[in-house]
């Protein structure tokens, strides 16, 4: 194996420091708290907005496990292909409008719309958050960076829950936490927007 200093790209130091890691770390944190604040939630969600019961509830939330294997094999052949950044905005875009899909679903066409949107969105963002944490800082601390990230990723779905029962509670409502989840999904998307064009690792 190469030694560490050998290998193309940041150290993690290097990498931290740069306002690339901090934008896509916030993005990981907005995937986590709007996918776990939903799923952790959806029962109550869909049966209080869309009036489902609990064999439908678990209909969608399978739809939403079978269409993340989807959005991870569709967004992996667009990567080749595609500005990763302009994928990573139309992934962010997809689960705010899943989000407020579930906070406005009606019947169960709906509320099944949502989960598949919301399964795609996040299989695909599963694919290109990583790619362009390699694209950006390459190899030689890969492990470590996506560590770090999909641990802002976690904290993410660690406050989810507090924070829905936190608004719900206040609001008196479910839907009012998934407006706010979706809003921080907005402006994960303008983050897209603003990272420079991945180098494959290269220090600037």
């Amino acid at each position: 194996a190469q030694p560490a200093a050998a290998l193309d790209g940041f150290s993690t130091t290097e990498a931290v420091r740069t306002p690339t890691f901090h934008l896509l770390a916030f993005v990981y944190f907005a995937t986590g708290l709007a996918a776990f604040g939903v799923l952790v939630n959806a029962a109550q969600v869909l049966k209080e907005t869309a009036g489902l019961d609990m064999a439908a509830i678990a209909r969608a939330q399978a739809l939403v496990g079978a269409s993340v294997l989807l959005g991870r094999v569709i967004v992996g052949g667009l990567l080749d292909r595609v500005d990763a950044r302009l994928i990573g905005l139309v992934m962010s875009l997809t689960t705010a409008i899943a989000v407020l899909g579930y906070a406005n679903s009606t019947t169960a066409t709906m509320a099944m719309a949502s989960a598949l949107l919301l399964g795609l969105s996040i299989g695909g963002e599963s694919d290109v958050l990583p790619y362009l944490a390699a694209r950006y800082f390459g190899v030689r601390a890969f492990g470590t960076i996506a560590g770090l990230l999909a641990a802002c990723s976690t904290l993410g779905g660690a406050l989810a829950p507090v924070g829905f029962a936190g608004l719900a509670a206040a609001s008196h409502s479910v839907t009012l936490p998934l407006f706010v989840f979706a809003a921080v999904l907005g402006l994960s998307a303008l983050a897209f927007l603003v990272m420079a064009p991945p180098k494959s690792g290269a220090k600037p």
